[in-house]
């Protein structure tokens, strides 16, 4: 044991750990949150979500707001149904698609 106490670990870098920089929030990362707690929200938050999908695509284009479009777009599209359609067929079509998908 004696010898151990004389040892130095170091990890596998020379250098010390440094801090990483902070990642940033983009617009399509708020986009994309927004569009997600439309499930949370049952789709209420959907208009708010695709129209910041779309200020998010327009002002600094990234996957995470093209994400967020196609998802409150769908929610939009089921919450459109369930309002003013007299058949809630394609209601729960994309309903179970956005399940099955999200599981």
């Amino acid at each position: 044991m004696a010898i151990l106490s004389k040892v130095k670990f170091r990890h596998a870098g020379s250098a010390p750990l440094q801090p990483h920089e902070p990642v940033p929030g983009t617009p399509g990362r708020m986009a994309a949150l927004l569009a997600f707690a439309g499930f949370v929200t049952c789709g209420l938050a959907s208009p708010f979500a695709f129209v910041a999908s779309i200020i998010a695509l327009i002002k600094r284009p990234d996957w995470f707001g093209f994400a967020g479009l196609v998802v409150s777009g769908a929610q939009l599209v089921v919450l459109i149904d369930a309002i003013f359609a007299k058949s809630a067929f394609l209601t729960l079509s994309i309903s179970y698609f956005l399940w099955f998908f999200s599981v």
